[in-house]
Formats: C-alpha cells, sequence, structure tokens
C-alpha cells in the first residue's frame, strides 16, 4: 500500500474543503465532463443559480484551490481528473463518451471516481507501445500485464497540471520506466505497481461524486 501523502494532493480531500455549495458546483463540472466530455461556464449557470451562488465568485474558488481551471473563452480546460484537451490517456466509461484523463493516475481515477465500467487507452511516452486498461467492476486488466506508472514531478511551480500531470505516465514494464527516469533527470518519483497506482487513484479521487 502506497502512502496516501503521495496520491496528489488528493483533489478529493481538497474538495471537502470547500463550502457545501461550491463544492456541488464543483461535481456539476464533474459530471458534465463524464457526460459530454466537456463544459462551458454557461453550463454552469443554472446551477448556480439553483445553488445561490455567485458564477464568477464560485469558479474563481474552484480555481484557487487547483481544481477548476477555465479558459478566456469560457470552456474549462481542466477538472481533475479530466482535460478537455487529448492527454495521450483516453477513457471510454460504459455508456458515456470519451474522456481526456489528466495524467496516468487521473485516468484510473475516473473509473473509481464515477463507479463505472470502462477501458483507458494510453501509451509508454518513449516506445509509443500501447497500453489498454480495462475495468469491470472491482476487477482490473492491464495490457500488458507488466504494465507499471511512473509517478514523478518537476521542480516547477504552479498548479498540478504544470507540476504534475505531465510527469505521471504509464510504461509497459519496470525496465522501460527506470530508463524514462534515468533520460528524464528533470523528474523526480519512483516507479508504483499496478495495485498502488490504483489505490493512489482511489486515494486521490474517491468520494468526489458522492452526494
Amino acid at each position: 500500500m502506497p502512502d496516501q501523502s503521495d496520491a496528489p494532493q488528493s483533489v478529493a480531500a481538497s474538495a471537502e474543503q470547500l463550502p457545501p455549495a461550491i463544492r456541488e458546483l464543483h461535481q456539476a463540472v464533474l459530471r458534465g465532463f463524464r457526460d459530454s466530455g466537456q463544459v462551458h461556464r454557461d453550463d454552469l449557470r443554472p446551477t448556480a443559480a439553483a445553488l445561490g451562488v455567485d458564477l464568477d465568485d464560485a469558479l474563481h474558488q474552484l480555481g484557487s484551490a487547483d481544481l477548476v481551471h477555465g479558459a478566456p473563452d469560457g470552456q474549462i480546460e481542466v477538472a481533475y481528473p479530466f482535460s478537455r484537451q487529448p492527454t495521450g490517456h483516453t477513457v471510454r466509461l460504459t455508456g458515456h463518451p470519451p474522456v481526456a484523463a489528466m495524467c496516468a493516475i487521473d485516468a484510473l481515477g475516473i473509473p473509481l471516481m464515477t463507479g463505472t465500467d470502462g477501458v483507458i487507452d494510453s501509451a509508454d511516452p518513449d516506445t509509443g507501445t500501447p497500453i489498454r486498461i480495462h475495468r469491470h467492476s472491482d476487477e482490473w486488466t492491464w495490457q500488458p500485464a507488466t504494465a507499471v506508472v511512473v509517478f514523478a514531478q518537476t521542480d516547477c511551480s504552479g498548479t498540478l497540471a504544470d507540476t504534475l500531470c505531465g510527469s505521471i505516465t504509464f510504461h509497459t514494464d519496470q525496465q522501460h520506466a527506470h530508463s524514462h527516469l534515468d533520460n528524464h533527470p528533470e523528474l523526480h518519483g519512483h516507479i508504483i505497481g499496478q495495485a498502488d497506482a490504483i489505490s493512489l487513484a482511489d486515494c486521490a479521487f474517491r468520494g468526489l461524486l458522492a452526494s
């Protein structure tokens, strides 16, 4: 079992710090991504009005908490574990359109957070070898069976998107993961196995969509 402090500053724990109405708006953002793969700030106006919150202030609070980040055109670009832009980590939940995950741990977190079966498609960043992960109930199948996750960060400051997400990647096996870290001295991290990666994802995103 990995140290829970390894989790990406547990997004679920950060959300629990929010006022109830802001947390409900945050959940509306996550459900929007789950259901359509993207969210515009205008999509949130009815929910904000029903909750009695100012949308601009609510989105500012979500940004300050490093949970949701928007673009000038009103599109929500980041709502961990979701990304509006393709990232190389695609999650296909049963009954929902494909969505992009911010990183490997976030990809694992999407089926866990939504309680939905699905398929994750990614690739080893160095070789391009496809990596596919199936979740069915509590059973996970990894292809290749030797796949692991590099959990690393850079010295950059800023949001999780800036410091962590690009550095948390799937790899075909331990050897390729070690080579990746050796070839990228700017990364500080370690290799985690499949069970520990799923546990980290669960710690980071568990309860985000709970009532």
